[in-house]
């Protein structure tokens, strides 16, 4: 089953509460919000937390996350402890590592 057909017939598999209560502190940025739970939702349908690639435009189409902005709310995910994210190559999806340690608890 492709991922695209995956994304259509599942809901953001059960997300810790402390990330949600991170991905709140992003209220001046709700594309960053949006973007971390797209993360989220990929890292169940995956079932991994490392090399998540994260397309740009299919989080614009499923969560309505802006692709001008997505860079952005990329970093302040960064910022937050939330992700980190591999060197990206211009044109390409970056890969991506869901921190959680603090979330398994």
């Amino acid at each position: 089953m492709t991922i695209k057909k995956k994304l259509k017939h599942h809901l953001i598999p059960s997300t810790p509460l402390p990330w949600i209560q991170k991905a709140l502190l992003l209220r001046g940025n709700v594309n960053a919000m949006k973007l971390a739970l797209y993360i989220w939702y990929l890292k169940g349908l995956k079932q991994t937390k490392t090399d998540l690639v994260v397309s740009s435009s299919t989080a614009n189409n499923i969560f309505g996350v802006n692709k001008r902005s997505f860079t952005r709310a990329q970093q302040e995910l960064v910022d937050l402890g939330m992700i980190t994210t591999s060197i990206r190559e211009r044109g390409k999806s970056p890969r991506v590592t869901v921190i959680w340690d603090d979330f398994e608890r």
